[in-house]
């Protein structure tokens, strides 16, 4: 039975600028080089594809198992370059030296075992991509009808191969004769439909380098030098804590591989899932680890706190609600279906954040974006890894909606190849799209019951990467929402980048206001809870009559410290309010 959802209005699409043309198109098993474009019409943008000349992605028929694509491999000279993706039956190699991969795939069309093979593809911003022969996918446009949009698609002669959770969203079929670009293009004509991608593959899109021994204590939460870093280089967690420690009305909804549902210091957090289906990556509904990533990921946000076990979350009284996708080797529709879902049940909550430690290797994506823009419309606030090259942002999270987070080391500097943690193999991303900063090396955090982990125990110490310090600061905000669930995310997201620690990490990085090595500055739970607390006592008519509010210094040799702050009084339809004191230059 389907599941009938609503989705937020969309924006009016752009208006269509350009002509669709194709630049070049050939046959899709020609032995020349091909480029393939089109125009993206909900988001403005003009896609152009040219070939990969090194890699190629192989689709099987069911009846090939694991010996027969290594005969197959080693017959046409490849060498694997991502792994074999049991959901699609697919395969990416990199062609023989001195072949090109179109050359290549056309060549081994003719065999029994092989669906297809097509070369991947490099889009106009230098990303390679990877697209499933004989499969496209679909958004209709709110109001269109699933009986309306099934007519659509069989009068285009395709059929619906998967209908996802988002309403409107399908994985369909390529009509013989057409290529998948042909048919990209070809529903980019049909004013039902918001917009058309191919059917793209995902890989190896993990944000974590874990590498080094354990340690026993959370330093990101309350740093004393233990580990040869900066005393107070932390977000003051149990400063927070004497204020807030999370209500479980508010919800961080981890997209990750999941989680151990039955984990010790996990598991009294999860939120009911009753039948609901929370695999986004596989068939069996349920969101279990099978990767070891989302596990940790979920303890820094919410593992339970006073039960005598492990470690805390820094939002214990906040539950979780993890979605699982795979970000090995998955479906990009899959991920955009997760952050639509999750978004859809916000209005159940007093706040929902939607936290992913995940990039996008391959770029950007209409699904993603499409479905990160409906997220921030219905009120989520959503955080991602800036990523762990030591470059630019990654996508998703340069999409305005979208929190940034970088790390940060113990000693309060953007994690660099050269940061005192002595982890020389990565390093934070940086750029204009950068909001906040974490701590995000040597993190200790839940692992996988056992032996099935990263490390023999339940727990580990040695999680790292932006990976690390996205949840930290998605857990922030669910205590900014707990201490006022009234707030906007976009207030939510205000109050984050308000209270953040500037110039605390070297100087020629760290420069005063917003940077792009540290953005707004260091994440701070307590000074974050501070700001968003409602003092329940105050009312904003402490003197009535004609005029203005009236204040003064109380003495010879005392200050003035009353002003009007920029920040809006709590009053329903108030604009304005009074602070006494400066602790956060408002």
């Amino acid at each position: 039975m389907r599941r009938e959802r609503s989705l937020p209005s969309s924006a009016v699409p752009v208006a269509r600028s350009v002509a669709l043309i194709v630049l070049m198109s050939l046959a899709a098993f020609g032995s020349a080089a091909a480029v393939e474009s089109w125009f993206d019409t909900r988001f403005g943008k003009s896609w152009t594809l040219t070939d990969s000349a090194e890699e190629l992605l192989v689709r099987y028929e069911p009846a090939a198992d694991s010996l027969d694509r290594k005969v197959l491999a080693a017959r046409w000279g490849l060498s694997p370059s991502h792994p074999f993706d049991p959901e699609t039956r697919s395969e990416v190699f990199r062609a023989p030296a001195g072949e090109a991969a179109r050359a290549v795939a056309a060549r081994m069309a003719g065999e029994d075992l092989i669906r297809a093979a097509v070369p991947a593809v490099v889009d106009h911003e230098g990303f390679t991509k990877y697209f499933l022969p004989g499969e496209a996918t679909v958004q209709f446009r709110e109001g269109i009808s699933h009986e309306e949009a099934l007519g659509k698609i069989e009068a285009a002669g395709s059929s619906v191969i998967k209908d996802h959770w988002t309403p409107g969203y399908y994985t369909i079929s390529v009509p013989a004769g057409m290529t998948v670009f042909d048919a990209v293009r070809s529903w980019y004509e049909e004013p039902a439909v918001l917009f058309s991608e191919p059917s793209y593959m995902l890989y190896d899109d993990l944000l974590y380098t874990p590498d080094d021994p354990l340690l026993d204590q959370q330093w990101n939460l309350r740093n004393t030098g233990q580990f040869g870093g900066t005393p107070g280089a932390d977000v003051e967690a149990e400063l927070a804590w004497d204020l807030q420690k999370g209500i479980p009305s508010v919800i961080v909804c981890v997209i990750d591989t999941g989680m151990d549902l039955q984990h010790e210091d996990l598991a009294a957090n999860l939120l009911p899932r009753g039948d609901e289906d929370w695999d986004f990556a596989s068939a069996d509904g349920s969101p279990d680890d099978e990767n070891n990533h989302g596990t940790a990921v979920c303890g820094i946000a919410i593992a339970v706190q006073d039960n005598g076990l492990g470690v805390s979350g820094i939002a214990p009284g906040c539950r979780v609600m993890p979605r699982r996708v795979n970000l090995a080797s998955g479906q990009n529709q899959n991920r955009a279906d997760a952050i639509n879902y999750a978004a859809s049940r916000r209005a159940e909550f007093d706040g929902l954040v939607i936290s992913c430690s995940w990039r996008m290797s391959s770029g950007d994506f209409t699904a993603v974006q499409n479905a990160i823009v409906n997220a921030d419309a219905l009120d989520c606030v959503i955080v991602f890894a800036s990523g762990n090259t030591n470059d630019g942002v990654n996508y998703p999270a340069v999409y305005p909606e979208t929190i940034a987070c970088g790390a940060t080391s113990m000693c309060d500097e953007r994690k660099t190849y050269g940061s005192c943690d002595g982890e020389n193999y990565w390093g934070s991303c940086w750029g204009p799209e950068l909001d906040v900063v974490a701590p995000g090396v040597r993190i200790t955090t839940t692992d996988r019951t056992g032996a099935a982990g990263y490390s023999q125990g339940n727990y580990y110490a040695s999680f790292n990467g932006t990976s690390s310090a996205a949840p930290l600061a998605a857990g922030i905000c669910a205590l900014i929402w707990s201490a006022n669930p009234g707030l906007s995310a976009h207030e939510v997201r205000a109050i984050l980048e308000q209270s953040a620690e500037d110039e605390v990490g070297p100087p020629h990085e760290d420069t005063p206001g917003w940077d792009p090595y540290m953005g707004h500055g260091r994440v701070n739970a307590y000074r974050a809870v501070l700001l968003a607390s409602v003092l329940e006592d105050f009312e904003d008519d402490m003197e009535s009559g004609a005029g203005d509010w009236t204040h003064s210094a109380i003495g010879e040799g005392t200050e003035d410290a009353w002003h009007l702050s920029q920040e809006r009084n709590h009053t329903e339809g108030g604009t304005t309010s009074y602070k006494c004191g400066d602790p956060f230059g408002q």
